[in-house]
C-alpha cells in the first residue's frame, strides 16, 4: 500500500483539523492507495479527548474522519475537489478510544457529470465493522477547483503498512 502524499503541508495557514500535523487539536489523519481494491485507507489510534461517554469515540469525530477520507476518495479518483453535499452515516457498534487502531476504508461508490457518491466504513482494533457512511460530493471542475481551492493532484509515496481485508 502506498502513502498518499499531503499536497498543502507546506503551504501558509493550511491547518485542517483532519489531515494537518500543524493543528494541535486536530486528528491528523494520514491515507495511503490500496490500488488492488481501489480504495483510501486510514489507520488512526483513537484517543481519549476525542471521546463522548468514557472510552467511546464522539459520533461527530467519526462523522468528520469519514468526511475528510471520503473527500480525499473524491479527490484521488476524480483529480478535482468538491464539497460535502450530504453524508448518512449509521452507528453500527461503539468505537472504543482504549482498545487499539482503528481503520477507515473510503471508496467512490459512482459519479454522474459533478456527483460522486462515496461509501467509507469504520472498523475497530478486531475488524469489526462499527460505523458506515454515504456521501454525496459536488465537484468542481478542475480548473476552478486549482484557481478557488488550491488543488493539486495527489501524489503516492511508498509505505508499507500492516496488511489487511477489505470488505467492500
Amino acid at each position: 500500500m502506498k502513502k498518499i502524499k499531503n499536497p498543502l503541508v507546506n503551504i501558509h495557514g493550511y491547518e485542517c483539523f483532519g489531515c494537518s500535523r500543524d493543528n494541535e487539536h486536530g486528528l491528523h489523519m494520514d491515507f495511503y492507495l490500496n490500488e488492488e481494491n481501489k480504495e483510501v485507507v486510514c489507520f488512526w489510534e483513537p484517543q481519549k479527548q476525542f471521546q463522548s461517554w468514557t472510552g467511546i469515540l464522539h459520533g461527530g469525530i467519526q462523522c468528520t474522519m469519514i468526511d475528510e477520507i471520503a473527500a480525499w476518495a473524491n479527490q484521488y479518483y476524480l483529480k478535482t475537489c468538491g464539497v460535502t453535499a450530504k453524508m448518512e452515516t449509521k452507528y453500527i457498534k461503539p468505537v472504543r478510544t482504549d482498545q487499539g487502531q482503528l481503520t477507515l476504508r473510503s471508496k467512490i461508490d459512482h459519479s454522474i457529470k459533478n456527483i460522486t457518491i462515496v461509501k467509507t466504513k469504520i472498523f475497530n482494533y478486531e475488524g469489526e465493522l462499527c460505523t458506515k457512511a454515504t456521501s454525496t460530493f459536488f465537484n468542481y471542475p478542475q480548473e476552478i477547483a486549482i484557481e478557488k481551492f488550491r488543488y493539486q493532484d495527489l501524489e503516492l509515496e511508498e509505505e508499507k503498512q500492516q496488511a489487511y481485508k477489505s470488505s467492500f
